[in-house]
């Protein structure tokens, strides 16, 4: 293992406990909906790493799902295997000049935490109390730290399969496009 490999996989663990001993005491989307309030706020210059806000990509969106994002977290763990992730990027999105913060970040791993691969899940509100779904499959942080980490073989489309064999084609409203319609600056 290379030092820059260590490194990265010091890193990794350490983010882990921390997100672990937080998970404890909140719950995780909570925990990062109050991160992204603060980065928000945040001077851009002082955004680095965790603390700093990435745009939802559009083409990640999925379909509106008809629950509330409370009840797309829990159903989404208990019958679908998904897990609360704390560790990964704090995204937000802007509709109508309205910074709209995600409240839920949830991962799967189909092969356990040491397979190859992952589905990422984050759920954004909509102002009809539904919820927004944006997903991908990508390579296991636990497995591919680096890969991970620099966005390798990221597949919405696979994200997207998966999310619509878990849950009921008549629940999902599917725009051509999310309602996302600002750009946000993220960085």
């Amino acid at each position: 293992m290379s030092q820059e490999d260590y490194r990265t996989w010091l890193r990794v663990k350490t983010y882990l406990i921390a997100a672990t001993l937080f998970t404890l005491v909140t719950d995780v989307w909570r925990l990062r909906y109050y991160a992204s309030l603060l980065s928000y706020r945040l001077p851009i210059s002082v955004r680095f790493g965790p603390f700093r806000l990435h745009d939802a990509p559009e083409e990640e969106y999925v379909a509106t799902w008809k629950v509330d994002p409370a009840t797309a977290r829990q159903q989404l763990q208990t019958e679908h295997g998904f897990e609360r992730f704390f560790l990964s990027q704090l995204q937000a999105y802007s509709r109508n000049e309205t910074t709209i913060f995600e409240r839920g970040n949830l991962v799967y791993w189909p092969n356990g935490k040491t397979g190859q691969w992952q589905y990422h899940v984050r759920l954004f509100p909509t102002s009809e109390g539904h919820t927004e779904i944006w997903a991908h499959q990508e390579l296991n942080i636990f497995r591919h730290p680096n890969d991970h980490s620099q966005g390798k073989h990221i597949s919405p489309v696979k994200g997207e399969q998966h999310l619509r064999a878990c849950i009921d084609r008549n629940q999902l409203i599917r725009s051509s496009r999310s309602s996302k319609n600002d750009t946000f600056r993220s960085a």
